[in-house]
């Protein structure tokens, strides 16, 4: 029975050792996630930014019909007629000051809260509400919430695909307003006045899917945190459980030796204090452990590293201006997809099904 409890307490320790594995990496890929959120949120503030033209040449293009938007500042003003000239310094720090930190705060700050909040809420009715294991699993709830990354990544492909698209046309539109800026009368300012509303009808739809993914994703992450919770909590629990098993057991065997020897003076046992049973029963990694679960931290560094530098390289304001650049969207899809599989593949062959 000790040689049974002794393997029962390895098994244990392996499970924990690969459930730390797991994590980690479940972890890695939930950064990467947060990094690329951030990564797209400027890329919405490139499209959401007024051009030069408007900022200091705010007029409508003359087949244009008057649109009240806050990117003309003079909605009243007569089909056709030139509104009168603003001061130009006041003009500049009014959106300068005013319309940038807002699309800021809506394009960077507001999606990492939106995670934030979702990932908040979830894992506080999770754990509250006891929806793990009562409801599902702690193994389930793993698996589903790799499921829901890879989701969140094919989603975030195909949102970066229409972002490329996007960004490609806000920077031909560049050339337009300069040529409309320096020859007047031209219905070059017409094509970029019907181009940027074209963009700009896109990007509502696309910003809503964006953040529902945003969303998705923080609740996904709450899951996947209440439920490696719980089974770390319950392989614990095991563990200690073989552990006290195996010292009840020696001092049953310490006892019988004592009695059938005669000699409890030699035999005599150390008494296990509960303090020594306590360190007894913690698991720990060994040092062979240690070294991978280091390696992994290390690799999966840096193969983010790579991955963010091949990105912003690819996308860069130089690729832009040279023609160079290339779409990352395939990338995503394809690594989202592998990662997830293979997560979910390792989640379904290793994690235990029951650790009472």
């Amino acid at each position: 029975m000790s040689m049974h409890d002794t393997t029962t307490s390895k098994e244990l320790s392996r499970k924990l050792f690969f459930l730390a594995a797991y994590s980690l990496t479940g972890a890695a890929l939930m950064g990467s996630s947060i990094g690329l959120v951030v990564y797209q949120s400027g890329q919405f503030f490139f499209l959401n930014r007024p051009s030069h033209l408007e900022l200091f040449h705010p007029r409508f293009p003359p087949s244009a019909p008057a649109d009240p938007s806050p990117y003309h500042p003079f909605p009243h003003t007569a089909h056709g007629a030139v509104p009168p000239p603003p001061h130009p310094h006041h003009h500049h720090d009014h959106h300068h000051h005013h319309r940038h930190p807002l699309k800021s705060i809506f394009s960077t700050w507001l999606p990492v809260a939106a995670w934030l909040a979702s990932l908040l809420i979830s894992s506080t009715l999770i754990t509250s509400r006891k929806w793990v294991p009562r409801i599902l699993s702690a193994r389930a709830g793993i698996l589903i919430s790799q499921s829901i990354f890879m989701l969140f990544w094919v989603l975030l492909g195909a949102i970066q695909e229409v972002q490329e698209r996007l960004v490609a046309q806000r920077w031909a539109m560049k050339d337009m307003d300069a040529i409309a800026e320096a020859m007047d009368g031209t219905n070059q300012a017409d094509v970029a006045f019907e181009m940027r509303t074209q963009i700009r009808a896109m990007i509502v739809p696309l910003c809503t899917l964006w953040y529902a993914a945003v969303v998705l994703l923080g609740t996904g992450t709450g899951l996947l945190t209440a439920s490696s919770s719980c089974m770390e909590n319950q392989l614990k629990r095991a563990y200690r459980y073989a552990q006290l098993q195996k010292l009840e057991q020696d001092e049953k065997e310490t006892e019988w030796m004592e009695k059938k020897e005669g000699q409890d003076e030699v035999l005599l046992a150390v008494p296990v204090t509960s303090s020594s049973s306590e360190a007894m029963s913690r698991p720990r990694y060994t040092n062979s452990q240690r070294a991978i679960l280091m390696l992994l931290i290390l690799g999966l560094f840096t193969s983010q590293m790579k991955l963010f530098q091949w990105i912003v390289e690819a996308q860069s304001v130089r690729a832009y201006y040279t023609g160079t650049t290339k779409s990352v969207s395939t990338c995503l899809t394809f690594v989202g997809l592998v990662s997830g599989t293979a997560m979910i593949s390792l989640g379904s062959r290793f994690l235990p099904r029951r650790s009472s």
